[in-house]
């Protein structure tokens, strides 16, 4: 009986780790942790209901140590390649989006996703039927049944507690499902060996245990190339997907992705020019002097955390600028006393010492590892120009929200630079609780900025260059809970480019220009003529860079929208590029509208729509 319990500890423990590993590889390609993690183990739990409930019609009365070594040998084939098949899955809905069959690539990346939940959820639910079968044949005991429930419940919770504790942050989920495979093929040989040695077809049965686990074991050590395989194919998708034979092709030539891992997340650096976008090099030397005043800077990296893009280094800048210098032009002092929240790769951090007037930074960020990249990477220390080193820096490793819900101290400036409010688990650092802690530490005249995604949703420029504020967009979301916090001034300003760059004008003339786009690719053609197709080259860029933020202060204040040299080296902003940062016509309401207000009880995020698919880029 004793084999039995473990058996069922063993087994159970398979079972919730194949459910969070497909949970997890599900939510990373679609974002929406929460919402995917819910509806993938309720998928989860419903097919394993399924399949207890045929059991007894699949198997009848059955030898039941035959039919559990059969479940088990189905299950380390769909559960060790269940994350594949979630992946390409992807890979086809990015063939499909590059096809503009966007719909028809939504449906087949859920479709495929859902099925290889209900697949091993239902063959994960034979189990523990033919578990309890085997202990009531071998103990006529009236309580065995609970005892193999315990030890069911009893594995699920050790293999629940090991997957983000252990497994998620020093291994891929990948390589956890091969493990995991590997234990159901060893209950299957352990089953085969102890039971069904003189069952009929042995040999047959022996030989598909020993070249599943041979397969497994290779896999397994050539996971570096799998995983590479995987990574490439997403962030290169535009090559990898441009015909359908190209579809599950390696990709050639291109540079390998360098993956960190952590408790909280995968970082991912990317080296990657790319080719659909041929403009790109030329209207970044349009709009900054980076690589006039320093050729050494590098080109073409991309910074992601869990596969969604932070920066290139190509146009970091206009970001940073805008997030640093505005906020403090604006408010007419350098703050001496800084508090950073996020901003572990320490590119915010190196606009804010240019100013020699700042005495202290105090930098707050969960993850310990990116901080350590962020002084030791080679391209990531080149950027930040070593400040997370700088004496005036003081680097903490701790949840904002805690560290100024629990913090005493005050400054003069805080800003705010966190991962984009699309889960709800991110909907406390976006929260009137949390601006309420902000305002709390807040000296008196100082300010907060804070990053705001989804507040940059704004129509395409029409021929008068004109935008609009999309009212289906979270700007309101924002400004009623920031409202709600008790703040009076509250600005949203964004990194806003001009349309009539000439030296961006006179560089594109100079260009080969297929009238058709790069591959056929982003820019849409109005007319055909060279002239409409730069201005809609220009306009496309200038859209593009724009992301949104805003400005706030306890009190209520008339502030003077003036630009004044900061005196400190810029590359991008400048006294026309300040005043364009506020020409958006946002909406300010009167009163406070309860149901607008985003809080730790009743999130308003995310604002992405449920069958979302994320792509790199």
């Amino acid at each position: 009986m004793t084999l039995v319990y473990i058996i069922s500890f063993v087994l159970a423990a398979c079972s919730i780790l194949y459910e969070l590993m497909i949970a997890q590889t599900v939510s990373l390609l679609s974002i929406n942790t929460v919402i995917r993690y819910s509806v993938t183990i309720g998928l989860y739990l419903g097919a394993m209901g399924i399949g207890a409930l045929l059991c007894q019609r699949l198997f009848g009365k059955k030898e039941r140590w035959r039919s559990l070594f059969f479940v088990e040998i189905l299950l380390s084939l769909a559960g060790g390649l269940a994350v594949a098949i979630v992946h390409y899955a992807h890979m086809i809905y990015g063939y499909m989006f590059l096809e503009d069959k966007l719909l028809l690539g939504v449906g087949t990346f859920f479709t495929l996703s859902f099925l290889v939940v209900v697949g091993v959820g239902f063959l994960t639910g034979l189990e523990l039927p033919l578990l309890i079968a085997i202990a009531n044949e071998l103990c006529k005991e009236k309580k065995v049944t609970n005892r193999v429930l315990a030890m069911d419940y009893f594995g699920s919770l050790a293999g629940a507690f090991s997957f983000p504790l252990l497994l998620l942050p020093n291994f891929e989920v990948i390589s956890v499902g091969l493990v995991v495979a590997f234990l159901n093929l060893a209950v299957a040989l352990f089953i085969l060996f102890s039971f069904l040695k003189k069952s009929a077809g042995f040999p047959v049965k022996a030989g598909v245990g020993f070249s599943l686990s041979v397969l497994i074991v290779v896999a397994f050590f050539n996971i570096n190339g799998i995983q590479q395989y995987f990574l490439q194919k997403y962030y290169y998708y535009y090559e990898s997907f441009q015909d359908f034979s190209a579809l599950f092709r390696p990709c050639r030539g291109l540079s390998q992705v360098e993956r960190y891992s952590s408790p909280y997340q995968k970082i991912d650096i990317v080296r990657y020019k790319l080719d659909k976008d041929p403009f790109t090099r030329i209207l970044v030397d349009s709009y900054s002097t980076k690589y006039i005043k320093d050729p050494q800077y590098p080109r073409d990296y991309y910074l992601f955390l869990n596969g969604d893009f932070q920066f290139s280094t190509d146009e970091e800048e206009v970001y940073h600028e805008y997030f640093a210098h505005l906020p403090i032009i604006l408010n007419g002092a350098v703050p001496k006393k800084i508090l950073v929240l996020g901003a572990g790769d320490g590119l915010l951090n190196r606009e804010l010492l240019k100013y020699p007037q700042v005495q202290k930074i105090v930098q707050v960020e969960i993850d310990e590892r990116m901080i350590q990249l962020a002084k030791s990477h080679p391209v990531l220390s080149y950027l930040n120009r070593g400040s997370l080193e700088d004496p005036k820096v003081e680097v903490n490793i701790a949840d904002g929200y805690h560290y100024i819900k629990d913090s005493q101290e005050k400054f003069d400036a805080i800003f705010i630079d966190f991962p984009d409010p699309y889960d709800y688990d991110m909907a406390k650092l976006y929260s009137r609780e949390f601006y309420q802690f902000v305002r709390k530490r807040l000296n008196k005249g100082g300010f907060a900025v804070l990053d705001s995604p989804g507040s940059d949703v704004f129509s395409p420029h029409d021929y008068q260059g004109e935008q609009k504020v999309d009212p289906q967009g979270i700007w309101l979301i924002y400004y009623n809970t920031l409202k709600a916090a008790g703040f009076g001034t509250i600005i949203p300003f964004v990194t806003n480019l001009e349309l009539d760059n000439q030296q961006a004008q006179e560089s594109l003339r100079k260009e080969k220009i297929a009238l058709s786009g790069p591959g056929g690719g982003r820019y849409l053609i109005s007319k055909r003529t060279k002239e409409d197709f730069i201005k809609q080259i220009i306009r496309q860029y200038v859209e593009d860079m724009q992301k949104g933020f805003i400005f706030l202060k306890p009190e209520s204040e008339e502030l003077q929208f003036r630009y004044h040299d900061p005196a400190v080296e810029l590359h991008v902003l400048n006294e026309k590029r300040f005043e364009l940062a506020f020409a958006l016509p946002y909406q300010f309401p009167e009163g406070i509208d309860e149901d607008k207000i985003n809080s730790i009880m009743r999130p308003k995020f995310p604002g992405l729509p449920f069958w979302f698919v994320l792509l790199p880029y």
